[in-house]
């Protein structure tokens, strides 16, 4: 049975080498709900327990979500992390008005970065954590 594919997945191909978002991060390097003990430099993308959703009236189902999505980057260095959750942050911040994911796909109305990168503690092989959250408009 194939693997189920998710919005995540959506954004992890959207911030990848030859995504339109221009982020150009090795897809071998993103990673979906969990943060690899690779040394080398990664993004990690979490579903948000927060979002909302929208409705339109006399319509009996969902007509956007909002989820909010948080991303971890994690590097030997501080500057290796940072550099790389920027660029992340950049790309999401690119992302309006798109149809994403195999077809029929997904059509992503925006999304909102929450803030700029920030430092996020480090994790427990003392690599650095810097992360950010941001909204995710998209149809239902």
């Amino acid at each position: 049975m194939p693997a189920t594919r998710t919005w995540l997945d959506d954004l992890a191909d959207w911030l990848g080498v030859g995504g339109a978002s221009g982020a150009n991060i090795d897809p071998s390097a993103i990673f979906l709900g969990r943060i690899p003990d690779d040394p080398t430099a990664t993004l990690s993308i979490y579903p948000h327990p927060e979002g909302s959703l929208s409705y339109t009236q006399d319509v009996l189902d969902v007509s956007t979500e909002s989820p909010r999505v948080h991303f971890v980057a994690v590097a030997p260095t501080y500057t290796e992390a940072h550099a790389l959750a920027t660029r992340a942050y950049r790309g999401m911040a690119r992302l309006i008005n798109r149809t994403l994911g195999p077809t029929p796909g997904t059509f992503y109305l925006k999304a909102r970065p929450l803030s700029p990168p920030f430092n996020n503690g480090r994790d427990e092989l003392d690599r650095p954590l810097i992360a950010f959250d941001c909204d995710v408009e998209k149809r239902a």
